[in-house]
């Protein structure tokens, strides 16, 4: 654990030398993660294996998952307003979202033939996509000095992937600046490898939410921890 020290010396003439030492404690850093059952599954696996990552190198870091299984990303701009209303300060903040949306909307997105989306799939997009926009200037907006949005992976499913690489060419608008990292899981994540996915295809398995992760905390400390595990 790492901490500051802040020494003090004070010489007493008559009483002899008297060193007085004050140690103030560095404070924290605090990640908040807002999102879906990509974080929510196998009991917040991606928070569990941040915390490992961060307490094998001695950091000081407290991780807030508000992530729950199901939420759109309305619900997920919502669990930031929550944090926020709780007096939270969010500096750093994990955010991904969109992949319920498509799911929720599958009569539209998942009646596709081929890879053509129909127009109320792309409305459905797109919206979700407008919505992500105004969730992360949201954060940053009230003081977030650093954003890692993630884009959903591809899964087993050919509609769902094709809803996604519709939105791919959007993702960038939501997070043009300095401040804001986008990830796409897609290049760690992916169908080849079933051994990433639990058994419905969709969300991740042990080894997804570690790799997950992992992916999370090289692009917050421009770290290489391996992604591949042994």
């Amino acid at each position: 654990m790492r901490m500051l020290f802040s020494i003090f010396m004070l010489m007493l003439v008559g009483c002899g030398d008297i060193i007085q030492i004050k140690i103030v404690e560095e404070e924290p850093r605090t990640l908040h993660i807002f999102g879906n059952s990509m974080m929510a599954w196998n009991e917040h696996g991606v928070r569990r294996e941040l915390d490992e990552l961060y307490n094998w190198v001695g950091n000081r870091v407290i991780i807030n998952d508000s992530a729950f299984v199901g939420a759109t990303v309305e619900q997920i701009h919502a669990q930031y307003t929550r944090a926020k209303d709780r007096g939270e300060i969010v500096k750093t903040a994990i955010v991904e979202g969109g992949a319920n949306n498509i799911f929720l909307n599958a009569w539209w997105c998942w009646t596709n033939e081929g890879d053509e989306l129909n127009d109320r799939c792309k409305e459905v997009v797109d919206l979700a996509i407008n919505n992500l926009s105004l969730l992360v200037q949201d954060i940053h907006n009230n003081g977030a000095e650093r954003i890692v949005l993630l884009v959903p992976y591809h899964d087993i499913f050919p509609s769902f992937n094709a809803a996604i690489d519709y939105s791919l060419p959007k993702w960038p608008s939501i997070c043009p600046e300095s401040w804001c990292s986008l990830v796409e899981l897609s290049s760690w994540i992916h169908p080849d490898d079933s051994s990433l996915y639990w058994i419905d295809g969709i969300h991740p398995s042990g080894k997804g939410s570690r790799r997950i992760a992992r992916v999370i905390y090289n692009t917050l400390n421009n770290a290489q921890v391996a992604v591949e595990e042994d």
